[in-house]
């Protein structure tokens, strides 16, 4: 039975896919964004990736180039789903994808490209270097340091900018491990776990709230899960006048 990893931000149309692929014969593991899929496709390895291009937190153009960089995970192959056909978005889907489907389809079409894409995939056996890892663990932090410049980063993208930190770490370690002597990825570990306590710190001051452990939200009206769940304060919008 081959397994396909699902990367669908909408939970309806997710689990319908999710639903057609197992009722085709197929396990079927869904991921809700791109941080999401670069744990699922280490845990799982899928052998193939039903990647959207258009997400929250991490896109599909951003989480293939990142599946493809990582040396354990870039042989799998990904299928981008699009639902904009302009010659732009196809280039950039096959840039790193080895296959495209686009929005709506027929559940054959989809069935058909899932399985030529597993049959034409013939992945190469290749060492992992520690330039491989280190260069993986750049794009990961780069990646954490782009979504922490955003307004509301905290709020929004609190633990997913957390984890590319995390992952950024976790990719310097497996470089070392190979190279305990590498200066460059020493140093890259070294800057990416001073990345990841400092935005430790901003999400613990981030201001919580006491009566629904929710954290006040930006719109002053609806609140979002406050990042690391911590329970030390009130938000304006429970507290009482006078």
């Amino acid at each position: 039975m081959s397994t396909v990893l699902v990367v669908e931000d909408s939970r309806m149309q997710r689990e319908c896919i999710t639903h057609q692929l197992k009722w085709s014969g197929l396990d079927a593991i869904p991921a809700c964004d791109g941080v999401e899929a670069l744990e699922r496709v280490e845990e799982s390895c899928p052998d193939v990736v039903l990647m959207d291009l258009v997400m929250p937190n991490l896109d599909g153009y951003a989480a293939c180039r990142l599946l493809k960089s990582n040396p354990q995970t870039h042989h799998v192959p990904v299928i981008m789903v699009t639902g904009n056909s302009q010659p732009i978005a196809l280039y950039w889907s096959l840039k790193h994808a080895e296959a495209y489907i686009s929005k709506p389809w027929h559940p054959r079409d989809l069935l058909t490209t899932i399985d030529r894409t597993i049959a034409d995939n013939h992945p190469e056996t290749t060492s992992p270097s520690v330039e491989a890892w280190t260069d993986y663990g750049w794009l990961l932090f780069e990646q954490g340091r782009l979504y922490e410049r955003r307004r509301d980063a905290a709020t929004r993208y609190g633990l997913k900018v957390m984890r590319l930190y995390e992952f950024s770490i976790e990719a310097f370690e497996k470089a070392l491990e190979l190279n305990p002597s590498s200066r460059w990825a020493t140093r890259s570990r070294v800057t990416a776990e001073k990345a990841r306590q400092s935005w430790q710190e901003t999400l613990e001051s981030v201001r919580p709230c006491q009566a629904c452990d929710y954290y006040y939200g930006r719109d002053g009206i609806h609140c979002a899960p406050h990042p690391l769940g911590v329970d030390d304060g009130t938000c304006s919008d429970w507290t009482l006048p006078g």
